[in-house]
């Protein structure tokens, strides 16, 4: 394509492996990076994806849960490498299965990368406010963050800049069943006991937004760091309870289940995506968990 010039292109392949199983787990996953950009007149675009895919399975073999992981990691690499504003997906023809990993990883990611680039630069070109001096940037990290004998959680980080103050981050994670490849979040939790929850979700946001000189102790000290709106959408006990339950659904690590806000969610955007981690066992303790959830305690 005419005017881009690459800076660089960096694929390590699945040759940095993780192996930090539990229960007694023995298991490689690995990653995919990839880095690149181009130049449009004055404006550059920035690429940078670090993926992480599980190893080469037998399907008769692997469980589902790993299964169901590889294809939503195939499917927000798609929908994620810079979608247009319209929101139109991908067009890769890259297919591959759990049995071939380690051959078409590397190839898909680098397809997927070159044509978000491809956008940007159509992007830049296109729009002459854009095309002097303006840079576009699209980063996504996904992460393996667990792998059990019982599920397998991810961890999703995208940061995207296309003008303005600042870009806008996305940071959340999902985790899937071993036995049936089934997510597990919302799943987990007893919402017929909102209430409840909602006393630990202010508990722990007051510990994320306190700081050494400002300790927030009282729910009238939380109410003034928070930013909610009159939302429709948001049941009226959750906004007499001052905190909407996150729009996001859970994740679980052995630390608990995370819940995590975006930005500007509940907060100002100088505080970040809160996120509060609640122990299994107090969530038993509290009867929040379903019988679903209370199966994922270990002693």
């Amino acid at each position: 394509m005419a005017g881009i010039l690459g800076l660089g292109l960096m694929l390590t392949g699945c040759d940095g492996c993780k192996g930090n199983g539990g229960n007694g787990l023995t298991y490689e996953w690995c990653t995919v990076d990839y880095e690149d950009s181009v130049v449009a007149g004055e404006s550059t675009a920035y690429q940078e994806m670090h993926i992480d895919f599980p190893a080469n399975q037998d399907p008769d073999k692997a469980d589902k849960g790993t299964i169901a992981a590889l294809a939503w990691i195939r499917e927000q690499v798609m929908t994620r490498s810079y979608p247009s504003f319209e929101g139109e997906r991908l067009d890769t023809a890259v297919e591959f299965g759990i049995d071939q990993v380690e051959r078409f990883a590397e190839p898909f990611v680098k397809s997927c990368g070159k044509q978000g680039l491809d956008r940007m630069y159509k992007t830049l070109t296109e729009n002459e406010d854009f095309s002097y001096g303006f840079d576009f940037m699209n980063m996504l990290q996904i992460e393996l963050l667990e792998n059990t004998q019982d599920y397998v959680t991810l961890a999703i980080e995208y940061d995207i800049y296309t003008g303005g103050a600042h870009g806008s981050q996305y940071l959340s994670g999902i985790t899937f069943g071993k036995a049936d490849g089934a997510r597990l979040g919302w799943n987990l939790v007893n919402l017929d006991k909102k209430a409840e929850l909602v006393e630990l979700m202010k508990n722990g946001l007051k510990e994320y937004l306190s700081t050494p000189d400002n300790p927030i102790e009282t729910d009238e000290q939380l109410m003034e760091n928070l930013l909610l709106f009159d939302d429709p959408d948001t049941p009226e006990d959750e906004l007499a309870a001052g905190v909407p339950l996150p729009s996001n659904e859970p994740y679980l690590t052995r630390n608990g289940l995370n819940f995590v806000y975006q930005e500007y969610e509940v907060t100002a955007y100088c505080y970040g995506r809160p996120d509060v981690t609640i122990p299994l066992k107090t969530l038993q303790e509290k009867g929040l968990l379903t019988e679903l959830g209370k199966k994922l305690i270990k002693d």
